[in-house]
């Protein structure tokens, strides 16, 4: 980058280059420049996934600095993140980009929601949503296991802290606001013969959780708070599918265009 500037000498903030050759350089450097190309962005994200990979920092003998390894998960957690909030709708037309977050970014967030410090795995679920909004149709199986072996398994396990479960659920609590998750998850995997039942498996879970558990503790905590509100999500997400498809029942036989092209919406919006 720094290669491609052509350096000015200023003095007190003004340019000894004339104006003529300033412009010319300018178009000489502007015709010189150009765009990366896509290899350029797999090699800078495959080393950021690095950054996330636990085991490469104990492979260097850095285990005793755990602080230093913690830094540079969170930087390679925040600058994935910045990747999807800048440029997520581009990521699905290149095949190598979404192989890369199949195997090295997915395989990186199962093995770091294993760890003990709150705001990195915070960044992972994070990351889990924002993968989920937008490139959720190239990740049915990487999303199977991280409701399975992240949030279910770390929701209903006695040895995961108050903080980690309450985060949780804040993130199960997150998806279950998207339109579109009730009746993708009962499609994409309740529906299928090879997948586990998602949508019932949460249910499930979302009730274990609402209710008080007398056993370990009379009073309501946070956490039954936000179960519950992960099944009201849920119910208010069949009734408005039962109500729409209902109105569109109950419409006349010559439907007009608008309400053809509100149908075929909602088709799409599920998918």
């Amino acid at each position: 980058i720094f290669s491609r500037l052509n350096p000015e000498t200023k003095t007190g903030g003004t340019s000894f280059i004339s104006s003529s050759t300033a412009d010319n350089n300018h178009k000489d450097i502007k015709s010189s420049t150009k765009p990366y190309n896509i290899k350029a962005l797999v090699r800078l994200l495959s080393y950021i996934a690095t950054l996330l990979n636990p085991k490469e920092h104990n492979d260097r003998g850095e285990h005793n600095n755990i602080h230093q390894n913690n830094n540079n998960i969170i930087l390679g957690l925040r600058l994935i993140q910045a990747v999807f909030e800048s440029g997520a709708q581009h990521i699905g037309q290149y095949p190598s980009l979404v192989e890369l977050l199949q195997t090295e970014i997915c395989k990186y967030l199962v093995q770091l929601s294993q760890t003990k410090n709150v705001y990195i795995f915070s960044l992972c679920l994070r990351l889990v949503f924002d993968m989920f909004v937008n490139v959720k149709q190239f990740l049915k199986v990487q999303l199977e296991i991280f409701f399975t072996s992240i949030h279910l398994r770390i929701g209903n396990s006695d040895i995961s802290s108050f903080e980690q479960k309450q985060l949780i659920f804040e993130s199960l609590k997150e998806f279950c606001m998207e339109p579109s998750l009730i009746a993708g998850l009962y499609r994409n995997y309740d529906c299928e013969v090879h997948s586990t039942n998602l949508f019932e498996d949460l249910c499930k879970f979302f009730i274990k959780h609402a209710i008080i558990n007398e056993e370990k503790s009379n009073t309501f905590t946070v956490i039954n708070v936000h179960a519950l509100d992960c099944l009201l999500h849920v119910m208010t997400a069949i009734a408005k599918r039962f109500q729409q498809n209902r109105n569109i029942t109950n419409q006349p036989i010559n439907t007009t265009s608008s309400t053809t092209n509100t149908n075929e919406e909602s088709d799409e919006e599920i998918t």
